[in-house]
């Protein structure tokens, strides 16, 4: 089966990835939920990741990708 000659360019593709995240997952409001979980002294990145991710509705992937983005995590 041939394309229907309607693809995205990578570009096209991660701006629409980053307009997405940026919808679904307010960095103001990613940032403000991350250093309230952060208080809770045994809370370490990792395990927030879940935490944010079913506050956010999102995947946990999706929420490392956006605290990689946001410069809250280093890329694993």
């Amino acid at each position: 089966m041939r394309s229907s000659g309607c693809s995205a360019t990578d570009a096209e593709e991660i701006e629409a990835n980053q307009f997405a995240a940026a919808i679904l997952m307010p960095a103001d409001l990613v940032i403000g939920e991350a250093r309230r979980l952060l208080k809770d002294p045994s809370a370490t990145d990792a395990s927030i990741v879940p935490l944010l991710a079913q506050g956010f509705d999102v995947s946990d992937q999706a929420m490392e990708y956006r605290l990689v983005n946001l410069g809250l995590r280093r890329q694993l």
